[in-house]
């Protein structure tokens, strides 16, 4: 079977320094932040409403990703 994406549903993204990160995609990328906590947030960039960016914690297993549909 043969599938089609269609689109990106979320990316996540572990980082080691959470504001940098922050910096470079508001400034450098032109992204909207659209909530953001202690250990990461919610961007809008384009028509990816749900980028999350977390901050890299080694007491936890977080692992970058990303999501997409297809039909």
């Amino acid at each position: 079977m043969r599938h089609a994406l269609t689109d990106v549903d979320h990316v996540t993204l572990c980082v080691s320094d959470l504001e940098k990160s922050i910096a470079f995609y508001r400034n450098v990328l032109g992204a909207k932040l659209r909530a953001q906590w202690a250990t990461g947030c919610y961007f809008e960039l384009g028509t990816l409403l749900s980028g999350t960016i977390g901050q890299r914690n080694t007491s936890q297993r977080r692992q970058s990703h990303c999501v997409f549909h297809d039909r």
